[in-house]
């Protein structure tokens, strides 16, 4: 079977996502980039396909999902899977205690910023924050995708705009693309004498 994920985000302007989705789902040169294209595409489907919509809604998206779910009633060939992921994060993480091992609840208990992302009750990414006075230090950032950790980090910035993020560890390889958008992001390493830049 043809497995397909499609990053709900990406599909929040409609010429973008329908670029994307071209792109995607390899559709003919020929496609209309619009929801009755779409539709057309999708009933034609001759492979077992499956999509899976992962990420934070939004207007489009939800428009093409619905598309999607409509269009697998129609064709056997299709089928999609909606993941729904929720950001948490002050607090909010203490009613999700039991859904977390002890050791990383009481790190962001501890933490001046914590932020835990989601799917049902299945843990898929955290970051912990510390707030200084010329900077948000990151103490750690884990995720099982890295899609999930930009969207770690847009939140992040979102509740802490124009701060300067300092990594205590390495920063996520996905950073190379994220400070493409004016993030200001330094890179600390341990040394003998301490930390150097």
């Amino acid at each position: 079977m043809k497995r397909i994920r499609l990053w709900r985000p990406e599909l929040s302007q409609k010429t973008a996502a329908h670029v994307m989705l071209k792109h995607r789902l390899d559709l003919p040169d020929y496609y209309g980039n619009n929801l009755d294209a779409l539709w057309d595409m999708l009933t034609e489907i001759s492979q077992p396909t499956q999509v899976i919509f992962d990420g934070p809604n939004n207007d489009y998206s939800q428009v093409i999902e619905n598309l999607f779910l409509e269009a697998a009633g129609h064709n056997s060939n299709l089928s999609v899977q909606s993941n729904e992921l929720r950001v948490i994060s002050g607090a909010e993480v203490l009613t999700m205690e039991d859904f977390m091992s002890h050791r990383l609840y009481r790190r962001m208990l501890k933490s001046d910023y914590a932020l835990s992302l989601w799917q049902h009750n299945e843990l898929k990414g955290w970051l912990l924050a510390q707030e200084s006075t010329e900077a948000l230090i990151v103490e750690a950032c884990q995720a099982d995708d890295a899609d999930y950790v930009l969207l770690l980090l847009d939140r992040l910035i979102r509740d802490w705009p124009d701060q300067r993020l300092v990594f205590l560890d390495d920063a996520p390889a996905v950073l190379s693309g994220y400070s493409a958008r004016q993030l200001h992001v330094t890179v600390y390493e341990p040394t003998r004498s301490g930390w150097n830049v």
